[in-house]
């Protein structure tokens, strides 16, 4: 009897060494996620949710029939707010910095989101803002005003920081900006501007004035990390005439949009998206129904490398 509970202890202490290796394991694993450009890795983090209302939503002249719009005014949908981190040996860079709790209690998650990818926030080098909205700025900084990226410079479009700084209507965006501005060393970039070995600024206005999105290369790949190009994919890739009232410029933001979706698939670009459901990056097809007329579009999710 004794050596029968002797081998049971046995078994239970190595039944929990073995869990305890699984976990470390799978904790190990699932923190190395990442996609390849060459020799950069590029990793996908979370900030959260937020709740898009459909009421946002500005139709085209198209006819179609889509589930989201038999729902009752007033009613929202989920969509992510994805940040991405470029590690590309030399730099490690942010592009945004999600909406860190700010209005919508389902974001802030980005410092948890980097500490599972193994990186810190005083890793960041370098951080390339898309565009001002709150969702894309607010996790610069602190609740308590400070700094979140201490090593970090920050790149922002000259034609951004110009039309949000001399802003009479958006005055909690505008004090948001002063306080960032005067805590980074903030250096202003044109469209087409390259900003480090392999990463270069690529020009896609329309949601706002000085909105862009970042090309990243090395050796054959090429990811287009592109802000708020897509906002619901589930009706935008289908029908990319369709456009939000959060646009400042719809009818340029629709122009911009279409001619990026044909852009990246000629250019066989990996896309990186914001608003892009989880995990944020993938590749651009023809949608079945496309014809020259009337093309539309498919998103493809890529499996990250483990």
């Amino acid at each position: 009897m004794k050596k029968l509970w002797i081998v049971c202890i046995a078994i239970l202490l190595l039944a929990g060494t073995l869990m305890m290796f699984k976990k470390t394991m799978t904790d190990d694993v699932s923190a190395q996620c990442h996609y390849s450009i060459g020799q950069f890795k590029l990793i996908y983090l979370l900030d959260g949710t937020i709740d898009f209302p459909l009421d946002h939503i500005i139709k085209d002249s198209t006819n179609f029939d889509h589930p989201y719009f038999h729902k009752q005014p007033g009613e929202s949908i989920q969509v992510p707010i994805n940040v991405f981190l470029v590690d590309t040996g030399k730099q490690v860079i942010l592009f945004d910095t999600g909406l860190a709790g700010m209005f919508h209690s389902k974001t802030g998650q980005l410092a948890k989101s980097m500490q599972q990818a193994g990186y810190k926030p005083e890793q960041i080098t370098a951080i390339c803002i898309t565009h001002f909205h709150p969702d894309h700025i607010s996790g610069l900084l602190h609740a308590d005003g400070t700094k979140a990226f201490v090593h970090a410079d920050l790149y922002v479009a000259k034609s951004e920081a110009d039309y949000w700084l001399n802003s009479t209507e958006h005055g909690s965006i505008v004090s948001l900006l002063q306080k960032v501005f005067a805590s980074y060393n903030v250096q202003k970039f044109t469209p087409d501007q390259q900003l480090f070995d392999g990463i270069s600024v690529y020009a896609s206005p329309g949601h706002t004035p000085g909105h862009v999105g970042f090309l990243c290369k090395s050796g054959n790949q090429i990811v287009l990390i592109w802000g708020d190009i897509i906002h619901m994919p589930a009706i935008q890739f289908a029908h990319p005439g369709i456009s939000f009232t959060d646009d400042t410029d719809s009818a340029q933001a629709i122009l911009t949009r279409k001619a990026i979706l044909q852009q990246a698939i000629q250019q066989g670009w990996i896309i990186a998206g914001v608003h892009l459901a989880s995990p944020g990056i993938g590749t651009i097809t023809f949608a079945k129904d496309s014809t020259a007329d009337q093309p539309a579009y498919q998103w493809v999710p890529i499996s990250l490398t483990c």
